[in-house]
């Protein structure tokens, strides 16, 4: 089975089966982590520790932690590739599990590393961004709170000492066809899709699992402005639940993310209509002299998990 709920009923499998479920608890406890795929017929899991600043091998089938040589070493096998999945990024991770560099080159046959290099560098470059990690100001005072002026472009991180973050592609963690527009003509300044496109994306992520914090609620404000057949959709979600959002000019309370570890915030904007659909579809307008607006904000109170 690979439905982690029938694998807690049936306690049963291979080391596929263990993985998989172990990999989930772990997620589900607020710890990262990741699996790890060897093309010796083997799985197992990875998580990461804050107090060592380090990923640890850990294979629930056979019970061990932080022995990454047991395989090579232990069993005998003769590695080639070991790959860690995580929902953010895809690892070569060989090296840590061998002695043997220069024996495991001479398998590594399969493809060119230059080109492995680059194929692993792809798949990961939609994925890589900017995560907000609550501080330790904030975990004590189990709050965080950010705001976002698109005239100055900036982000102030209130709940950390008043922390600025200028320019707005610094603080996302996914990003498709997004520019700050800026209309000399008009006075205005907004986030849109790059000229010519017909869809564009942007997110934010905030995370508290791994620092012991889980979410209490949620209090946000995310500014949009569409016109003739311009659409623009937010979306919040985290590990437990996820909710639309309205896009206008008030400040809503989210209290079902109540227990979530993890938060992301993001827009998609489409529609429009000729040759400039793409700036039919605008977020955090504002006029070029409105220094004191902040179109977006977002206030996330803590509890300890």
């Amino acid at each position: 089975y690979n439905h982690a709920e029938k694998l807690l009923e049936t306690r049963r499998g291979r080391c596929g089966e263990w993985a998989n479920c172990f990999t989930l608890c772990c997620r589900a406890m607020g710890f990262e982590a990741r699996y790890v795929w060897c093309t010796t017929d083997h799985v197992w899991t990875e998580v990461y520790s804050n107090s060592q600043k380090r990923w640890l091998h850990c294979d629930p089938c056979e019970n061990v932690c932080d022995k990454p040589l047991l395989y090579e070493v232990g069993w005998g096998k003769k590695l080639s590739y070991v790959f860690a999945f995580s929902k953010d990024e895809v690892v070569d991770v060989t090296w840590r599990y061998s002695c043997k560099h220069k024996e495991v080159l001479t398998r590594r046959t399969k493809l060119n590393e230059r080109l492995l290099r680059e194929t692993i560098n792809k798949l990961n470059s939609e994925n890589t961004g900017f995560t907000f990690v609550a501080t330790e100001k904030e975990k004590s005072a189990k709050s965080f709170h950010l705001k976002y002026n698109v005239v100055e472009n900036y982000y102030i991180r209130i709940s950390n000492n008043n922390e600025i973050i200028n320019d707005w592609e610094k603080a996302v963690w996914k990003m498709d066809s997004v520019i700050r527009k800026v209309e000399e003509d008009w006075k205005m300044v907004y986030l849109a899709r790059t000229e010519g496109s017909s869809c564009a994306k942007v997110s934010w992520k905030f995370e508290c699992g791994s620092v012991g914090l889980r979410i209490d609620n949620v209090s946000i404000r995310s500014r949009s402005q569409t016109f003739q057949t311009g659409n623009v959709k937010w979306h919040l979600s985290s590990n437990l639940v996820s909710v639309d959002l309205n896009g206008d000019e008030s400040t809503h309370s989210y209290p079902d993310f109540n227990g979530s570890t993890e938060l992301i915030l993001e827009a998609e904007l489409t529609g429009g209509e000729g040759d400039v659909a793409w700036q039919h579809t605008q977020l955090f307008r504002q006029s070029l002299t409105d220094h004191q607006d902040y179109p977006m904000e977002i206030i996330i109170t803590f509890k300890e998990i």
